[in-house]
């Protein structure tokens, strides 16, 4: 067998899928915000159900990366995809040793990440996501790794919703009675306000969770006795939570953007976004293009569209001032007024990490000649819980196969013009 030729540049980096960064970010956060006892251990479906979907970021993989998932994933579950790469997976402990070249692409940056980085002492790359860096000129995957990497304490406090709703209020775009509440008698007192009847919905969301994961939902003014225990558990675990109405929502949407070194904000692109009846994350609408800047299932007014682009660049320059550069996304939804009129909620989280809008555009991109041309095409997801709701109206195009230890599963199809 010959030997190796110590010559030889390693190839390849690795991909970090840590679609559970929340649980990582809570350690990084200030006292005052810190999780009591630990914070949230995610029970194992949902720590199965993460993984699975962690290996979509093979979208991201080149010659020689790997892809490490946070529980063990069969990599049969990987649908075979003509122009999809499957790199080897990994799983447990983060490699002691550096992966190829020592290059590392996350889905969030955490403590954990950097500590990896520092071990491995791969020194950091011209990471320049600038368009003075030549990076523009890359195509999107190869572009992503040289996004800029913030400290981690910095991004654990531009993930907290004290963040974004601190933004908000400055911003105007605080939903009717929304408020920050610190215990239950402060949840009372928010809902006197919120609550005009006794059947006004809201829900409360615990500071730092994603999927829709860590809320209670309630109705009125007085909450009943599962829902006042369930409010209990969650004080018990975070020193706030966020309080806000539950509105009838008629579409939801989002944008990917990146704060660059050079101080920019260069939006990615807008993408509609599929929910359920709870808010949880589906999927995403995206124009077989791949990046867009117009939505692809929502035809709204070009001053609304213009007034979202702005809260990106503003939510950016807030980041930026905050000391983070790297990707974020937001979210937001159009929704029904008491009166019967149309409100555009134009900044309902932010999430300070890659997202499935960014994602889904690299699939749509790289898969384009699978797709059909001229409509909208929505990357599924879904996990037993809602697997039912699954339908294909076109184009089915298989990504993630349900396994016996998780029954998530992903998909690219046809969204409904």
């Amino acid at each position: 067998m010959p030997k190796p030729d110590s010559t030889t540049t390693p190839t390849g980096g690795l991909i970090v899928g840590n679609l559970d960064v929340e649980q990582d970010l809570a350690r990084s956060l200030p006292p005052p915000w810190q999780p009591r006892g630990g914070g949230v251990t995610l029970p194992l479906a949902a720590r199965r159900a993460i993984a699975a979907f962690a290996t979509l970021l093979r979208v991201c993989a080149r010659p020689g990366d790997r892809l490490w998932v946070p529980e063990p994933v069969d990599p049969q579950v990987m649908s075979q995809v003509p122009g999809l790469p499957r790199p080897p997976l990994l799983s447990g402990p983060l490699p002691k040793n550096p992966v190829g070249s020592g290059e590392v692409l996350a889905w969030g940056e955490s403590k954990r990440i950097a500590d990896y980085r520092l071990r491995v002492a791969h020194p950091a790359p011209a990471r320049r996501w600038d368009d003075t860096s030549g990076t523009a000129g890359l195509p999107m995957p190869d572009r992503l790794w040289q996004l800029p990497q913030a400290p981690p304490a910095t991004v654990a406090k531009a993930h907290h919703r004290a963040f974004a709703w601190g933004l908000a209020k400055d911003l105007g775009l605080t939903l009717p009675g929304a408020a920050l509440v610190d215990d239950m008698a402060g949840l009372e007192q928010g809902l006197l306000t919120l609550a005009t009847s006794d059947d006004t919905p809201w829900v409360v969301k615990a500071p730092l969770s994603a999927a829709g994961r860590d809320r209670v939902w309630g109705r009125g003014r007085r909450p009943s006795v599962a829902t006042t225990r369930a409010l209990q558990k969650l004080f018990k675990r975070w020193p706030s939570v966020l309080l806000e109405p539950w509105m009838e929502r008629l579409d939801d949407f989002g944008a990917g953007a990146v704060v660059t070194v050079g101080g920019g904000v260069e939006l990615l692109g807008l993408h509609g976004q599929c929910v359920d009846g709870k808010g949880r994350f589906l999927g995403v609408d995206l124009w077989p293009a791949g990046w867009s800047e117009h939505l692809p299932t929502h035809p709204w007014p070009a001053s609304q569209t213009r007034l979202f682009k702005e809260t990106v660049q503003k939510v950016g320059a807030r980041l930026l001032a905050l000391g983070y550069q790297g990707p974020f996304g937001i979210d937001g939804f159009r929704y029904h007024r008491p009166d019967g009129g149309i409100a555009w909620h134009l900044m309902g989280e932010i999430n300070v990490r890659l997202t499935f809008g960014c994602i889904g555009r690299l699939l749509v991109q790289r898969l384009a000649s699978r797709l059909p041309t001229g409509r909208p095409v929505r990357l599924r997801l879904a996990t037993r819980r809602d697997a039912a709701l699954s339908t294909s109206t076109g184009c089915h195009l298989q990504l993630l196969e349900p396994h016996r230890n998780s029954q998530a599963s992903a998909w690219l199809e046809a969204a409904a013009p």
